[in-house]
């Protein structure tokens, strides 16, 4: 069966396509561009591994926490496979895949740098003892992290094991830390 797995949620949009069959990646591929290209990426992919989206037996993503915009078209691409190819999807935060990359525990706090001096802070992380900087962040013993892997579609095919949930299209969901304010009136 070939996994294709995509995101968008973070400044390198990328994908890859494992074999579980063979255990090989028959594509990686990423680029810097903006979330909207990451269709061009799928479809010269695809063409020069010379694949078509039939032969797509699994899909799997990242929900966030990251770019608004990018999750956004990761997600709208994903439920659009898996609902013409009938298809089912495994859905990873970025929280748990910066766990899995440092080894950490499940119940381990992240703090992931989400650019310009704000954070991404996993639901379970002590609010109480954080302060707003970098430096103070550090030093309280909370360590930042940030994603190694450059191809995060290829870390989210790592990821998966035979404990990984599989959703149906209509239940994919994105992991916002709070919503955006798109169509919310000023005050």
């Amino acid at each position: 069966m070939l996994i294709l797995a995509l995101d968008s949620s973070q400044q390198t949009q990328s994908l890859a396509v494992f074999d579980d069959i063979e255990q090989r990646f028959i594509i990686e591929a990423q680029q810097q561009n903006k979330s909207s290209q990451l269709i061009s990426l799928l479809v010269e992919s695809f063409q020069r591994a010379g694949l078509k989206a039939q032969n797509i037996g699994l899909l799997a993503c990242s929900v966030g926490p990251g770019s608004f915009t990018g999750i956004r078209s990761n997600i709208t691409i994903v439920k659009t496979l898996a609902a013409e190819f009938d298809l089912k999807i495994c859905a990873m935060n970025n929280f748990d895949l910066v766990r899995f990359e440092n080894q950490l525990r499940d119940s381990d706090p992240v703090i992931i740098a989400a650019g310009k001096n704000d954070y991404f802070i996993s639901l379970d992380t002590d609010y109480a003892n954080l302060e707003t900087n970098f430096f103070s962040l550090e030093t309280n013993g909370h360590k930042v992290y940030e994603l190694r892997e450059q191809n995060i579609a290829k870390l989210i095919i790592k990821t998966l094991n035979a404990q990984s949930p599989l959703l149906n299209y209509k239940d994919l969901q994105p992991y916002y830390l709070r919503e955006p304010s798109i169509n919310v009136k000023a005050q």
